[in-house]
């Protein structure tokens, strides 16, 4: 998954329905906006997710915490990506 990229298409997007013209910086300054919002989103769903782990496992404490665990380990490789897409 791309985030910077899916940004980039989304500000083009933008401007094609605002009918907008946005210059290079504008463009990254916009696409940067949108980028943390959808890391942002990410972020939230991984907790929500292995909050939906704990929730529907809970005869199994054990299994719902190794579950929950390999999702946080995940979530924080993506976003270690994501943030090294910023650069």
């Amino acid at each position: 998954m791309d985030v910077r990229k899916r940004a980039e298409k989304a500000v083009v997007e933008a401007c094609e329905t605002l009918t907008a013209t946005l210059d290079d910086a504008q463009a990254k300054q916009v696409s940067d906006v949108i980028e943390r919002a959808m890391i942002d989103v990410l972020r939230e769903t991984a907790k929500q997710h292995s909050h939906a782990v704990e929730a529907c496992c809970p005869a199994d404490r054990d299994l719902a915490h190794k579950i929950s665990e390999e999702i946080r380990l995940k979530n924080v490789a993506l976003i270690a990506n994501l943030t090294g897409l910023r650069s």
